[in-house]
């Protein structure tokens, strides 16, 4: 499937995520997991950068590579304008929060380190066993049905499941 034949079937309810949460997600995938911690602090403002969100997502969905990593780098950055940001912490978290989907059932999910589990965050890990074990020792967790997580796959990066560290066992 073609990255816009993605992108349509994500806003068609393969997930039913919203524009706003998806464009969230693709930035959690593309440089927010790095810097999450980072993100400024405040209420934000996500309403007041619609337009530029939109642009980002229509670079997404032309996969205009360069444009997208401007707006990831803008959004590392806060997506700051005259000074002020517009993604905080607290509105990114936000965001994902409505984006967490209920498991329906037991699932199985991995993920490299273990550093960031202490601290309250989003996590990255994926379904498929082995795929990152060059960057570390692979934890497991089996999260039982009525967790709250983010099917990410295709959006983030392939087989993704999003994760805040307060839903894990």
């Amino acid at each position: 499937m073609i990255l816009s034949e993605l992108f349509e079937s994500a806003f068609q309810n393969k997930w039913g995520y919203s524009k706003l949460q998806f464009a969230m997600i693709r930035a959690w995938g593309g440089v927010l997991y790095l810097d999450y911690d980072q993100l400024p602090s405040g209420p934000g403002n996500l309403a007041a950068i619609s337009g530029d969100i939109e642009e980002y997502l229509n670079a997404v969905k032309q996969d205009d590579e360069d444009t997208v990593a401007e707006f990831e780098e803008w959004f590392q950055e806060g997506a700051k304008k005259g000074g002020k940001a517009y993604l905080t912490k607290q509105a990114f978290d936000t965001v994902m929060h409505t984006a967490e989907r209920a498991l329906d059932k037991e699932l199985v999910v991995y993920k490299t380190g273990n550093g960031d589990r202490a601290k309250a965050r989003w996590i990255s890990t994926t379904t498929r066993k082995g795929a990152y074990q060059d960057y570390g020792a692979e934890a497991s967790y089996t999260l039982p049905k009525g967790t709250k997580v983010i099917f990410a796959d295709g959006i983030a990066d392939n087989d993704e499941v999003i994760i805040h560290t307060s839903e894990l066992p």
